[in-house]
């Protein structure tokens, strides 16, 4: 009733202008027909989309007598259309910006800073350990967590600079209009700041922290595919730092990555035959029972292009690509096959110990892998002993226990390896199945005149002899040291005041006394 006797044009809304009217009227005037999209308003005066056609009615001569138009509201469909164009561009789950429109952005941002001979950064961020985070809690806690963090940094970022999520825990700032490199590292400061209190989500409180790496232009690359990479490159490196940092990129950096590349490519192609691998052994010596060798150390030692590379430089790269697996096994079978043939020459009761990284003591092959060279060389059980650093069991406790105690009852001893450096509470050592600690070399360097590092080795040797374990003693270089720990009933040590590691040939004539 409302609608009866008006003009159509109550129904117009403010959203075109008079020409888009005229041409409208043009058309159908001279075609009869229109149809396109058009905003019109609703009886309570709000605008909305429509798909409308238009249609003239003629008489018998050809004149035009009425219109008759058909309307379908789009809302939805142009709601839709909206959404499916916001998520080709943005993340679903944070709403910021993703990879292509980062891209895009960065782009623009890079023009703009050589236009105006200005400097332009990229922050690379990626948040420590949010995997255990995700395992711990679950993803939809994860997910939360993200949206939180994502929350914090927004509130120092600028409308002029771009944050963006780079996909997983990793996000990246493009920061413009900056005219001093001191500009990036103080804004980096005010984000590692961000995550000194806790993240509260669902009644718990979570700490985190960002590893940072950054790049600026025009300083660190003339291109965004150039700063891209350096800017990833000092993410890495400040996460090997020890993560909670920013790092700047610089130049060695890119020798260093080439390197790191050379050496993998090498790892892969020698763990096909083994040839350029070599252990050695090193004697753990009782010094309670006349500077006998209680048991040996199995080394690895490697050559890449005819010369030694560092087991500090190639053991984290075949850590990183979970080479130290295949590798760590032919270690095992080698090793268990050198002192073997020891034993049965006449040092029948010497024991081996063989180091276990992170990547190897959580492979699910661990056991199958042990048990297959054990039975291969003939081993005894008993006469073998796994070392593992401090870290490794404070990732997972209840986990490591697990593995623990299956080794264990495979009649297998373990050792922790750098005992001190890490973060073993008491309460959580009494529950693992240890046979021996080591105490870390960094305590043994500058006894015994260090006051602090004697006390330290002193109340290691008590706590183990409480709880029932050897001690062992790392790089004793000097007498003074020796002295020192038999003073405190330190039974064995270790380090090049007796020996250096050794091939399997000179260990065999070390022990029959040649």
């Amino acid at each position: 009733q409302e609608a009866v006797g008006k003009n159509p044009r109550i129904l117009k809304s403010d959203r075109h202008n008079d020409q888009f009217y005229e041409a409208m009227w043009q058309d159908l005037l001279s075609s009869g027909q229109w149809s396109g999209e058009i905003w019109n308003r609703r009886k309570d005066g709000s605008a909305y989309p429509e798909w409308l056609s238009i249609s003239a009615i003629r008489n018998e001569s050809g004149r035009i007598t009425n219109f008759v138009s058909l309307f379908h509201d789009i809302s939805e469909k142009k709601l839709q259309e909206e959404q499916l164009q916001f998520l080709a561009f943005h993340d679903p789950l944070t709403k910021l910006p993703n990879r292509k429109l980062l891209y895009d952005r960065a782009a623009v941002s890079l023009r703009n800073a050589r236009r105006f001979n200005e400097k332009m950064a990229l922050l690379y961020m990626d948040l420590d350990n949010f995997k255990n985070i995700n395992d711990s809690y679950g993803h939809p806690f994860g997910d939360e967590f993200l949206i939180q963090v994502k929350d914090r940094i927004i509130t120092v970022c600028r409308d002029s600079d771009t944050f963006a999520r780079y996909g997983g825990d990793e996000f990246v700032i493009v920061l413009n209009n900056v005219h001093h490199k001191t500009e990036v590292f103080d804004f980096a400061n005010r984000i590692l700041d961000l995550f000194n209190t806790p993240i509260s989500i669902m009644d718990e409180e979570v700490f985190t922290s960002v590893s940072i790496g950054l790049a600026i232009f025009p300083d660190d690359g003339e291109d965004l595919v150039t700063l891209e990479k350096h800017a990833d490159m000092a993410l890495y490196e400040a996460k090997r730092d020890g993560k909670r940092r920013s790092f700047h990129f610089q130049p060695s950096l890119k020798e260093k990555m080439l390197r790191k590349i050379r050496i993998e490519n090498a790892l892969r192609q020698d763990i096909r035959t083994f040839e350029a691998f070599e252990v050695v052994y090193q004697p753990k010596v009782d010094i309670s029972r006349d500077n006998r060798i209680h048991s040996v150390e199995a080394l690895l030692r490697w050559q890449m292009d005819g010369g030694p590379v560092s087991p500090m430089e190639f053991i984290p790269v075949a850590e990183e690509t979970n080479l130290i697996v295949p590798i760590g096994e032919w270690l095992m079978e080698k090793a268990m096959a050198d002192v073997r043939a020891i034993q049965a020459s006449g040092w029948k009761d010497l024991s081996l110990s063989i180091n276990l990284s992170a990547r190897q003591f959580n492979d699910d092959n661990l056991f199958g892998a042990i048990e297959e060279r054990i039975d291969s060389v003939g081993f005894q059980p008993d006469r073998l002993c796994f070392e593992i650093t401090e870290s490794i069991p404070m990732e997972n406790t209840d986990q490591a226990i697990r593995i623990m105690d299956k080794l264990s009852a495979m009649g297998i001893r373990l050792s922790m390896d750098d005992f001190g450096t890490g973060y073993s509470s008491l309460s959580v050592l009494k529950g693992f199945p240890l046979n021996e600690l080591k105490i870390d070399r960094s305590f043994v360097r500058d006894l015994p005149g260090n006051e602090e590092d004697a006390a330290i080795c002193k109340s290691i040797v008590r706590m183990a002899d409480a709880l029932g374990f050897n001690v062992v003693a790392e790089g004793v270089e000097t007498g003074e040291q020796l002295a020192f720990f038999r003073k405190i009933h330190c039974g064995l040590v270790q380090g090049y005041y007796f020996y250096k590691p050794m091939g399997a040939d000179r260990l065999k004539q070390v022990l029959l006394g040649n």
